[in-house]
């Protein structure tokens, strides 16, 4: 069985030091452009967590005017959506 230790030392061994462009991963301790953006994330997300703001998003979201599918099938909706009028010019109204 893994011990925490061992985890971590393979998880650093698999784990770049940043990223392509040159920031670190979830280096959170210290102050850095992803750090306001990480806690005005979290500030937000508990603000909201009420149960009046659950039922607005449940109305908003649980009506029958959205479709369910696959990536795929929105991406062919999306590749085909307006050419079908026979413009070379998609059209996005619905």
């Amino acid at each position: 069985m893994a011990t925490a230790g061992s985890v971590q030392t393979a998880v650093k061994k698999i784990q770049p030091d940043s990223n392509a462009f040159g920031y670190t991963f979830r280096d959170y301790g210290k102050e850095s452009e992803g750090r306001a953006g990480v806690e005005q994330f979290y500030k937000t997300n508990h603000i909201n967590q009420t149960y009046e703001f659950a039922k607005k998003k449940k109305e908003e979201y649980g009506k029958p005017n959205r479709a369910e599918m696959s990536i795929w099938e929105c991406c062919e909706l999306l590749s085909n959506h307006g050419t079908h009028r026979g413009s070379s010019t998609p059209s996005w109204e619905i």
